[in-house]
């Protein structure tokens, strides 16, 4: 299945006296994942509702492979959506929840045997959950089933709104590792929304960061992580603590971002800049510890892992040293927030 791109040009978009979205530019590459990734009532979910055809802009296109989609009704845009609330028909089972998209489009017999059984193998839903009512199911596979019953009209545009928020840890990347894989055997262009940055890493190939109406970012996981475009990105996207630049080592004024992992416990040598602080606050996170160090009166953060904290012998109260290099330190100009 060939990739369509998806391109917004200048949409602007108000429900009554609120701007939702103000200009927003913003292509999704062809056979790739994009990621509407912003805090609640950014306008992602409404972006994502200008491509389905389900609202119209107040101003501004979209395109489609370079045709004008703006006006055309969502019945014949070929896309295929995953709502937050998956919208599965209670009273149906998990075939007939999968097949109604195909019964609507004069979809019969054994034609719609073969493309329902198809992708919910895809899915990964055996023939034992053909009969069940989605009632019956955990939230996981009711949200296996919400993306069979998209991919079965075989979209050209896969929209997902936050589809896995209301999921446990586990299920989450699980379903995560899923629908990239899903993604990458069909090469469906998808653009998935969500609030949560870790999701977002681990399912976008394209990340655009949102807030009050605007994409403030456009790039791939790792640059916008290591290049954030502002304070705001690089306190939302990933953990950074924000300090005067002058105290983080710059001849210069303004704010900075440092990331926790890049501040080094202890350092013997190879760092530009070390204080000395008293441990405040330890918290065990698996692979990393998280560390909270006071320095002249300021918090500042960071990660250290497992196995170096164990070995440095750190509890609450222990005089330490902190330090880092200045090629760490992100530096933004002036106004930026």
């Amino acid at each position: 299945m060939a990739g369509v791109e998806v391109r917004f040009e200048d949409v602007w978009k108000s429900y009554e006296a609120v701007i939702a979205l103000r200009g927003v530019t913003l292509t999704a590459p062809g056979g790739r994942i994009t990621v509407l990734l912003g805090q609640s009532g950014c306008g992602k979910t409404t972006l994502l509702k200008i491509a389905a055809g389900l609202l119209e802009p107040d101003r501004g296109r979209v395109y489609f492979n370079g045709v004008d989609y703006t006006r055309v009704p969502a019945e014949r845009r070929d896309v295929g959506m995953v709502f937050q609330d998956l919208a599965l028909f209670p009273h149906m089972s998990v075939f007939e929840n999968v097949a109604f998209g195909l019964r609507v489009r004069g979809v019969r017999g054994l034609e719609l045997e073969r493309r329902v059984r198809e992708v919910l193998d895809l899915v990964g839903l055996d023939r034992s959950f053909y009969n069940r009512r989605v009632t019956e199911l955990s939230g996981g596979q009711q949200q296996r089933v919400a993306l069979a019953r998209a991919l079965v009209i075989e979209p050209k545009v896969l929209l997902l709104d936050e589809p896995l928020a209301h999921l446990d840890y586990k299920v989450k990347q699980r379903l995560l590792e899923e629908v990239r894989r899903i993604q990458r055997s069909l090469r469906i262009t998808t653009i998935y929304v969500t609030h949560d940055q870790l999701e977002a890493m681990a399912v976008g190939d394209v990340i655009a960061v949102m807030r009050d109406g605007y994409v403030v970012q456009v790039g791939t996981p790792r640059e916008v992580y290591e290049n954030p475009r502002d304070l705001y990105v690089a306190s939302f996207f990933g953990d950074a603590n924000i300090l005067d630049s002058r105290f983080a080592g710059l001849n210069s004024d303004g704010l900075v971002a440092l990331r926790f992992e890049d501040v080094i416990l202890n350092p013997n040598g190879d760092v530009d800049v070390v204080y000395e602080g008293v441990v405040e606050d330890i918290i065990f996170q698996g692979a990393f510890v998280s560390l909270e160090v006071n320095v002249i009166n300021r918090s500042l953060k960071l990660l250290v892992p497992r196995r170096e904290f164990a070995r440095q012998g750190v509890s609450l109260g222990s005089r330490v040293r902190v330090g880092w290099k200045l090629s760490e330190v992100r530096g933004f100009n002036s106004g930026t927030t």
